[in-house]
């Protein structure tokens, strides 16, 4: 079994708010090629008082009852984790109601992580026998050092990297600052490996991958000087890279102003006996 890290985003957003004092409905639709674990649940939102009922395709319960958020949602620097996998089979779906209990509109973007099934893993992997950490980062702003300008306002920008030539590069983790992440504005980040394979089914907004402002401030809950390194985003299990592998990456600002955003890859470089450096 191959275990690839993936996540499924689900807005209620736009013409699909959550209504004042009512309920909505909406799915996340698993896709066709494997089956989905999911690990952890993080939620971002106008107001944390409405309950969840969560069940999958064939009506089974994933949460058994009409649970006040707060419960069951984590944010994108403390996640809620389950303590088992729950497995949805392809081409199922994980089915989420939300009630309002705020008495107001409420805008809710909610985050499934965990990984895809696969019965083999898409490359050969070789024997490892050396590893050291590595870090990959990618920069979009107006600084000498920056990769590319800042996003336009309201616009989306493309970018990429490669990952090193002489190692595997295994990512365990993701750190992500910008000049706005508040969960009204903020942006969103897509990730692709060799520009065709997503890290996620969706573009994910920055508070729930736990982004944080350029003094350490996260904006998805109450909480100031909550710098991003110690709280990163996690992919478990870990994404492997073969050597020279392109990441690409995709961020689109919502905050109607221009958008500078810095993204790392944390990890581990992992050496065959061939490649270990002198």
């Amino acid at each position: 079994m191959w275990r690839d890290p993936y996540s499924y985003t689900l807005n209620f957003t736009g013409g699909n708010l959550v209504p004042l004092n009512g309920s909505i409905g909406l799915n996340v639709d698993i896709d066709r090629e494997s089956d989905f674990a999911l690990y952890r649940i993080a939620a971002i939102h106008t107001s944390p008082n409405y309950r969840v009922q969560i069940r999958d395709q064939d009506d089974r319960l994933i949460l058994g009852g009409a649970t006040p958020s707060v419960n069951i949602f984590g944010h994108g620097q403390w996640p809620y984790r389950l303590d088992a996998a729950k497995i949805v089979r392809r081409t199922n779906q994980i089915r989420v109601v939300l009630t309002d209990a705020s008495g107001a509109n409420n805008t809710v973007r909610l985050l499934f992580s965990g990984a895809n099934l696969f019965s083999a893993p898409p490359f050969t992997i070789p024997q490892f026998v050396a590893v050291e950490p590595f870090v990959l980062t990618f920069n979009y702003g107006g600084e000498v050092t920056d990769d590319l300008p800042a996003i336009a306002a309201n616009g989306a920008l493309p970018g990429s990297r490669r990952t090193p030539g002489d190692s595997w590069f295994e990512c365990y983790r993701l750190t992500l600052s910008a000049t706005s992440v508040v969960a009204a504005a903020g942006g969103t980040l897509q990730i692709a490996t060799n520009a065709f394979r997503e890290w996620f089914r969706n573009p994910v907004h920055f508070a729930l991958l736990g982004g944080c402002d350029f003094v350490g401030n996260y904006q998805g809950i109450d909480t100031p000087n909550q710098p991003h390194a110690p709280f990163a985003f996690e992919f478990n299990p870990p994404k492997l890279l073969p050597p020279s592998t392109q990441v690409s990456f995709t961020v689109a600002d919502l905050s109607g102003a221009p958008l500078s955003c810095r993204i790392t890859l944390h990890g581990l470089r992992r050496y065959t006996a061939e490649q270990v450096p002198g």
